[in-house]
């Protein structure tokens, strides 16, 4: 049902048929088309003839107590043994006669499709469908009619008869859907819509109550990036945003803990030799005092040649013990000697 695409005067392109329409278009097609077939079949089974047991002797007596079918319109409004053979037989001819008629449309239908003009094509479709629609609109409701008869009636076949008044109601829904599709081909505004792309719709922001504190994620967004922290100026002034790395401030940290530790192994080191110093001989005591005042120039921060640690090299020109004394750390007592 769809053609090839058009291109209007004004040069905006039409969109062509989704699969979905064409895929509903062909369902509905295929029902108008078979469920006429079906209610031939029901009528002709069913609808059109009576079982009876025959008793009497008229046909023989190969047919006595026999089942035997005689022609009788199940749309009957009294029963057999009231009405007779061939009663009601008008009833029954209708109910052929509806299913034809639909095919008949169906027919017509595929006809206008097979035309070149795309025009045709579409209009024909829109003009079949719409009769067909009136067409069962009439049958269902005369259907509907005759079959609430022939059930009070309490006629047999009676779950035949309901099932072809509900297809009746099922082709009139049929053919008003087929009039609806083939009605948005007539317009291209209608195919626009139809078919277009559909612009997505903008969001509502939602705006904050007064006094209302900030949601989580807007609090998130508006904070520094690299876990900054807001500082006061001295004199009062507005905060000043401060970023400081996480990774910079943790090694200052084990930098000045390391400092902090070799200064107090120092420290320990020059009281030690001290002692030691004052432990000795009289004739070592200027040894002693002279290393302690190399370790106490060592440890001065204001040194340009100081070392980090007690065992590093001393500055040039420094002055050796007297008396070639040895280091603090390396005098023995002045009882060992003999």
């Amino acid at each position: 049902m769809g053609g090839a695409q058009s291109q209007p005067a004004n040069g905006a392109a039409v969109p062509e048929p989704t699969i979905g329409y064409t895929l509903a278009y062909e369902i509905l097609f295929a029902l108008v088309v078979g469920l006429p077939i079906g209610m031939l079949a029901i009528v002709d089974q069913y609808l059109t003839s009576l079982s009876v047991k025959h008793t009497g002797d008229e046909l023989g007596p190969a047919f006595v107590n026999r089942d035997i079918h005689i022609e009788y319109c199940q749309f009957n409004t009294v029963p057999f043994e009231q009405a007779g053979v061939g009663a009601a037989k008008t009833r029954c001819s209708m109910a052929y006669a509806a299913p034809v008629v639909s095919l008949g449309v169906a027919f017509a239908m595929i006809m206008f499709r097979l035309k070149r003009s795309l025009a045709s094509q579409r209009i024909g479709a829109f003009n079949v469908a719409g009769v067909g629609f009136l067409w069962w609109v009439a049958m269902a409701i005369v259907f509907s009619f005759w079959t609430h008869q022939a059930n009070q009636a309490k006629l047999p076949a009676f779950n035949w008869r309901n099932t072809y008044a509900m297809l009746c109601w099922v082709l009139v829904l049929a053919f008003a859907a087929l009039s609806m599709l083939s009605g948005i081909m007539l317009s291209d505004a209608l195919q626009r819509t139809a078919f277009g792309p559909r612009a997505p719709r903008p969001k509502k922001e939602k705006k904050p109550k007064k006094g209302a504190a900030p949601a989580p994620a807007a609090a998130a967004a508006a904070a520094p990036a690299g876990g900054a922290v807001a500082g006061a100026a001295d004199d009062g002034g507005p905060a000043l945003p401060t970023s400081v790395p996480a990774s910079a401030s943790a090694a200052a940290d084990d930098a000045a803990e390391a400092a902090e530790e070799a200064m107090g192994r120092a420290k320990a080191a020059a009281g030690k030799g001290k002692e030691v110093a004052l432990s000795t001989a009289p004739g070592a005591s200027a040894s002693a005092s002279a290393a302690a005042a190399s370790a106490d120039e060592a440890l001065d921060p204001e040194n340009p040649f100081r070392s980090a640690s007690p065992g590093a090299a001393k500055p040039p020109g420094a002055a050796k013990p007297a008396g070639g004394a040895k280091p603090a750390g390396g005098a023995k007592p002045a009882a060992a000697k003999k």
